[in-house]
């Protein structure tokens, strides 16, 4: 049994491999070579005297002695994360890493900011935008703002709003040679949504009581933002979420042109893990979350 410590590096590049099983996905994920990857943990087999993967033709699996070594080393890996999190830096201030949709960032979350910065100044905010779920396991991210059902097992989630989802269109869109004067009037004109909740339009047009198989022009984007603009811009009929949408209306650059308003059984939600609720920072960035969520006042028609 070695005494020393096997290399930071070669139990890096032994975890990236043996997470994708793969050499080749594990440097690019580290942004090395997949020789170097190899190198990296043969160095490490010969610090062990053990071998961790089977070299197939065209694959790698992990041994047997590798599988569980691979739960070890992560295991450790993610005690030194959470340990580095809890530090603070240089004057007492700490820096919380965020994953959340791009959406929501721009549309509710940083025009809000300020209020949280003016109450944390010890408190830095790393917001790190992207359209899947964060992995708590394996990522070294402190929270996440993710739209769902709250269901995801190990974390604490708090549902943030009741929300709603409605029509809306540009001012010229209302005049247009097919003008929208009742929901049966959608199906003449290209439906803009977001691949994530792709279902949400035929929910809205069933509660209108509009048939969404007559509504043959969709366009799907992979965040809200995206369908907004092009519904600012002319190219349809973008379904809004209450809480994302309402700088534009609120602008003018969007309207809704029906009174109907369809709650919806998902929303967002601030996740963490369920050992890191009494951490100070992470505590006081959900704490003034939730309360700026509560005292949101919902624009309505």
């Amino acid at each position: 049994m070695p005494t020393r410590l096997p290399p930071l590096k070669s139990l890096e590049a032994f975890v990236a491999a043996g997470r994708h099983q793969s050499f080749k996905q594990a440097a690019a994920e580290l942004n090395l070579t997949p020789s170097a990857i190899s190198r990296r943990i043969k160095a490490l087999e010969d610090h062990l005297g053990a071998r961790l993967f089977r070299r197939l033709n065209r694959a790698v699996r992990l041994t047997e002695a590798g599988a569980t070594y691979l739960g070890a080393v992560e295991r450790a890996f993610d005690d030194i994360r959470r340990a580095s999190s809890g530090l603070t830096a240089p004057g007492g201030r700490r820096t919380l890493k965020i994953s959340l949709l791009q959406s929501f960032a721009t549309n509710w979350l940083i025009p809000r900011l300020s209020d949280f910065h003016e109450r944390h100044p010890e408190i830095e905010l790393d917001l790190q935008t992207s359209t899947g779920f964060v992995d708590f396991d394996r990522g070294d991210v402190d929270l996440a703002i993710r739209f769902g059902d709250g269901g995801w097992p190990g974390l604490a989630a708090d549902r943030l709003f009741e929300l709603q989802s409605f029509p809306v269109c540009s001012r010229r869109m209302l005049a247009a040679p097919e003008p929208l004067e009742a929901p049966a009037d959608l199906v003449r004109h290209t439906l803009l949504g977001v691949v994530q909740v792709a279902d949400h339009w035929d929910m809205w047009l069933s509660a209108a009581d509009v048939d969404p198989g007559l509504a043959v022009r969709r366009q799907n984007f992979d965040n809200a933002q995206m369908a907004y603009r092009s519904a600012e811009n002319g190219l349809g009929v973008a379904l809004g979420i209450s809480i994302l949408v309402e700088p534009y209306l609120l602008s003018g650059r969007l309207l809704a042109p029906f009174a109907l308003r369809l709650p919806l059984a998902k929303s967002y939600y601030v996740a963490l893990r369920r050992e890191d609720a009494g951490e100070p920072a992470i505590a006081a960035f959900r704490a003034w979350l939730r309360r700026a969520a509560q005292t949101a006042k919902p624009l309505l028609r």
